[in-house]
């Protein structure tokens, strides 16, 4: 794990510091509670022109959110470090707690990535407790809506870029995968020792060489892709019924992450006590 980590890490053009910095920009004056990278980065298909998507979850100041004024819940913000487009979404703790609960799959493989940015020490109590948050029908609705999302994407688009069929394949692979092992793997690569798709390995490739290399030159029409990909629709419909995730979140994980916000905000209001 340690080395795949270090592996990952070196595929970032830009430092950890730098992107750190960005992120505790983003959301000054909160305090961090993770950030991490997603995107093509994590899935495993990043180009050399690939922008960088990093992704988390803050602490809003005190005063903030024990105001009648309405607080922002969502910083969205982007920025060209170095010649690299960094593009970062972070979501104020509350909300992102709640997305969390509800199953939502972006949250829990942006918890579980393998590539951190930024680290608080509560971070540690939310990656143990994210996995619990996934169930039959919460992993079944986002991948499966994801993926027809995408493959109408595909139908749709006048240019037919393997980026947009490798997306469709990623989240069926990893809904899959989560459906089977009960364990979240967003990378592709990893993804595919276990299902051995030869395309996906030489889809990947194309997508490294060039960002927007089109979806005829993979050795197959786009109507062959997109019925595989549809396949693995009904496969992910299937595991859904036989896997052994629960079919509800347990109430105790609920309160323990409860627990968790609270704590946050004593934190932070012990902290600005302080100032």
């Amino acid at each position: 794990m340690v080395a795949r980590v270090k592996e990952l890490n070196l595929l970032l053009p830009l430092s950890h510091a730098a992107l750190d910095s960005f992120g505790a920009s983003a959301i000054a004056p909160g305090r961090m509670v993770f950030s991490s990278i997603s995107g093509s980065h994590l899935y495993g298909f990043p180009s050399k022109d690939s922008d960088i998507d990093l992704r988390g979850a803050y602490v809003a100041p005190l005063r903030s959110v024990v105001s009648l004024r309405e607080s922002v819940e969502t910083r969205e913000v982007s920025s060209t470090i170095d010649g690299v487009l960094v593009e970062g979404v972070f979501h104020e703790v509350a909300k992102y707690f709640r997305l969390l609960v509800k199953g939502n799959g972006y949250v829990i493989e942006q918890i579980l990535s393998p590539i951190g940015i930024a680290r608080s020490k509560e971070f540690a109590e939310l990656q143990r407790l994210a996995p619990r948050f996934m169930t039959r029908k919460t992993v079944l609705g986002h991948y499966s809506g994801f993926s027809a999302s995408q493959l109408s994407l595909v139908r749709r688009h006048p240019h037919k870029g393997v980026k947009l069929i490798l997306y469709a394949f990623r989240v069926l692979m990893t809904g899959i995968n989560a459906l089977r092992t009960r364990q979240i793997e967003a990378n592709i690569v990893e993804l595919n020792k276990t299902f051995q798709f030869d395309f996906i390995d030489q889809l990947v490739d194309m997508k490294i060489a060039r960002e927007n290399s089109p979806l005829g030159g993979g050795g197959h029409s786009v109507d062959w892709y997109i019925a595989k990909a549809e396949e693995l629709r009904g496969t992910l419909e299937s595991e859904a019924v036989a896997s052994e995730l629960p079919s509800a979140p347990d109430p105790a994980s609920i309160d323990e992450l409860d627990d968790l916000l609270y704590a946050l905000r004593v934190a932070t209001a012990a902290t600005e006590a302080l100032k």
